[in-house]
């Protein structure tokens, strides 16, 4: 998986390296207040777009088969 640009602005390209049918994308601030959410259907890359002030937040991916993945990232 690549997740870039990382550090960014508040627009972010997802890469799975692989498709997928079913991705449910949540993105949380430092204090865990959900501040994104969106889901995306057969796919290999997406973006997502992390709204809020400058800080560190933390995107969760829930695939459909079961996987879970989390990324911390810093917006600046």
């Amino acid at each position: 998986m690549k997740v870039y640009p990382n550090p960014t602005q508040g627009n972010l390209k997802i890469d799975l390296g692989t498709n997928y049918s079913h991705i449910n994308a949540k993105g949380f601030d430092a204090k865990g207040k959900l501040v994104s959410q969106k889901a995306f259907n057969d796919v290999q890359i997406f973006d997502l777009e992390i709204e809020g002030v400058n800080g560190v937040y933390f995107v969760r991916l829930e695939i459909e088969n079961g996987l879970k993945a989390g990324i911390e990232i810093l917006k600046n």
